[in-house]
């Protein structure tokens, strides 16, 4: 297991590592220098903010989103920029637990975390990882206590794409996003990015399986969107077509306090 390297220092929040590798691999990285999981959406969006439009690819990207959306498909940015931070992927700390047949939980603490090597196994055998009865019910009591914020049930037959001059009045990207929801939809719009999709398992395959499961996320470049990916079975992954398995994690991280208000909603 290759060390993770130091890639930068931001103001407030702390030193940012980087670790290349599959879900579990560059997550076990981190954690060997005392960061126990990774970069959350709230702080990622908080590095891209601080570094701002000027750190990005600049004149090419706004061609690179063309050419995604004429392609209707990604384009690994990784490829056309400087390699830093602001320009590359990374697994965040939060997922998403399936409960069928239609409940979508985004999930602060997921089950893929706390179990991150059962779930590596199981995605390189092929297969899906499924929630014990214990792990579900903690899901279902967390979705019925008014005072927890560590989960987000949305309804969606298909992936949500949320607006971007939108974030600051979208729920669930105020769960995600936090304090830095209204300044990162305001860079995002700087940047030419309209629309920010996630992607979730289609609601026929959801509908069909008969125990809930989960899967984690992954934050991509803004010549991606930005776009969230909460789907497939790629834990195990050191890189696929078009993206390459990467986790950043902080050192020295602030506590943010920023809570939403609303815990369900509908697409």
């Amino acid at each position: 297991m290759a060390k993770p390297r130091k890639v930068t220092n931001v103001e407030v929040l702390g030193e940012i590592y980087e670790a290349m590798g599959n879900f579990y691999h560059s997550l076990e990285s981190i954690r060997s220098i005392g960061i126990p999981y990774q970069i959350s959406a709230r702080d990622f969006a908080y590095v891209r903010c601080k570094a701002g439009v000027g750190s990005y690819v600049g004149p090419n990207l706004k061609l690179l989103v063309e050419k995604a959306e004429y392609l209707r498909e990604p384009i690994n940015i990784y490829e056309n920029s400087d390699g830093s931070i602001t320009n590359s992927s990374s697994w965040i700390k939060e997922g998403i637990v399936y409960l069928p047949p239609d409940n979508v939980v985004f999930v602060k603490d997921p089950p893929t975390l706390r179990n991150a090597k059962s779930a590596f196994l199981v995605h390189k055998n092929g297969m899906g990882y499924y929630l014990n009865k214990e792990e579900a019910d903690r899901i279902i009591d967390k979705l019925n206590s008014p005072n927890d914020n560590t989960v987000f049930n949305i309804r969606s037959k298909g992936a949500p794409v949320i607006p971007t001059d939108t974030f600051g009045s979208t729920d669930l990207i105020c769960w995600l996003f936090e304090d830095q929801v209204k300044d990162y939809g305001l860079l995002l719009n700087e940047m030419g990015v309209s629309h920010m999709p996630i992607f979730i398992e289609m609601i026929d395959f959801r509908m069909s399986q008969r125990r809930p499961f989960a899967t984690h996320l992954y934050l991509r470049p803004p010549a991606c969107f930005s776009s969230i990916t909460g789907f497939d079975r790629k834990l195990h992954l050191d890189s696929d077509r078009d993206w390459t398995s990467r986790t950043y994690g902080v050192l020295k991280k602030t506590t943010n306090n920023f809570l939403p208000q609303i815990q369900t909603q509908s697409f």
